[in-house]
């Protein structure tokens, strides 16, 4: 075996790609025929060697040199050999292993990993050997194995790796019919997202989009919407303007409820003056005014001080006023008294009073002398001078009840 230790950058990215082909072929080019054979002991030995080197780089040369002689006669030493070391091993050194051993055995490399003792092992084993079953072109058999692990926290990782690995094989219509099916909920939005990243690095953006699009529009329970999402946060990271052009074009359906908001949040972070012109550019309505709650949400969280001094420079009214209530909840934390002034601003009756709780409950709490000379002056309406007048926990529930609520995307 070469020392590992002095493995060069292009022969590391040689060996690593060489044992990815023979992967991506199902095993056909590994083993003796390809590289020479080497029996168990000898696996034993050379994975051991392998794993005692301290640096990634030349670790990993090393495993990928051993490992692209793996085969059912010798793979029983290498899992020895990381077996007997398992407690500390990288994770990236163990799926190094997994990936090989899958290529031409699954099913027991999948029982081995479910022997293991440690649950973390266990758990990322299971997911790794479904992983590669599926990608490399057997995702039904990778299915039913992954249905049939017994413990929860392991089939959960399992599934959401077979998800990853079918979308990666290139069965965009398999792993699209198993996703839409799920009832409508969290697990079906994170497949989602995991099929629509391994669509965007198969094939770009663009592949993403014509797959939303070829999407049925009566899809089971409104999968179109949850899709729509996913691939337009994806658009916006890379192509804001576009992602902007492409909501606008579908603004009008079911499916693209919320887009305003999806495309607000990923755009604020590269041009927020843009993303801001954008909003104030589209329709009035509830969609827009959650794109720019969202939006400064998002940008305050990012870069408050960039943020506070837009809001100060700018005058936060018509379009812009949904601003207001999340300046004024980032402002309360650092000075309440002056976020219960810009809460008096917001134009929305409903809104202005939920604010008006929250931040004069801040405010109370810091300084209840001030608060209380400017609640004697102020013009409230009666059901927030109760909750703001009440006792503390009363005034605490009333902030409660009238706090604004966050709407949720998928």
């Amino acid at each position: 075996m070469a020392n590992s230790g002095k493995l060069s950058l292009r022969s590391a990215a040689a060996r690593i790609g060489a044992v990815l082909l023979c992967a991506a072929l199902g095993g056909f080019a590994c083993g003796g025929e390809a590289f020479g054979r080497v029996d168990a002991d000898a696996m034993r030995a050379g994975v051991a060697a392998a794993l005692r080197e301290p640096k990634t780089l030349a670790r990993t040369a090393g495993l990928v040199e051993i490992l692209q002689q793996l085969d059912a006669a010798n793979v029983a030493g290498a899992a020895a050999a990381f077996d007997a070391q398992l407690s500390v091993l990288d994770d990236e050194d163990l799926r190094l292993f997994l990936h090989a051993w899958s290529a031409f055995d699954p099913a027991a490399a999948l029982d081995h990993t479910q022997a293991w003792t440690m649950l973390s092992k266990r758990e990322l084993g299971a997911g790794q050997v479904i992983y590669a079953w599926a990608r490399y072109g057997a995702a039904l058999e990778a299915r039913l194995n992954a249905d049939s692990l017994a413990e929860p926290s392991v089939r959960r990782v399992a599934h959401a790796e077979l998800v990853r690995g079918w979308a990666r094989s290139g069965d965009t219509d398999g792993v699209t019919t198993y996703v839409s099916e799920l009832p409508h909920g969290d697990l079906r939005d994170r497949y989602t997202a995991t099929l629509v990243a391994a669509l965007v690095a198969n094939e770009g953006v663009e592949g993403a989009v014509r797959w939303v699009e070829s999407i049925p529009d009566d899809a089971h329970d409104r999968f179109k919407r949850t899709a729509f999402r996913k691939a337009l946060r994806h658009v916006t990271a890379r192509d804001p303007q576009a992602a902007a052009r492409w909501y606008e074009r579908h603004a009008a359906t079911f499916y693209a409820d919320l887009g305003m908001s999806v495309v607000a949040t990923e755009w604020v972070e590269r041009d927020p003056q843009a993303t801001f012109a954008w909003l104030v550019a589209q329709p009035a309505g509830a969609d827009r005014d959650m794109g720019v709650r969202f939006a400064m949400n998002r940008w305050l969280a990012l870069d408050a001080p960039a943020a506070e001094a837009w809001m100060r420079g700018n005058e936060p009214v018509g379009a812009l006023a949904p601003a207001l209530e999340p300046f004024a909840i980032w402002l309360a934390k650092r000075d309440p008294a002056e976020a219960v002034r810009w809460s008096e601003r917001i134009p929305d009756d409903t809104k202005r009073a939920r604010m008006l709780v929250l931040t004069g409950t801040r405010w109370r709490r810091q300084d209840a002398p001030a608060f209380e000379a400017w609640l004697a002056e102020a013009e409230l309406p009666d059901a927030v001078r109760r909750a703001l007048e009440g006792a503390p926990g009363a005034t605490a529930a009333g902030a409660a009840r009238l706090a604004p609520e966050e709407e949720g995307g998928e």
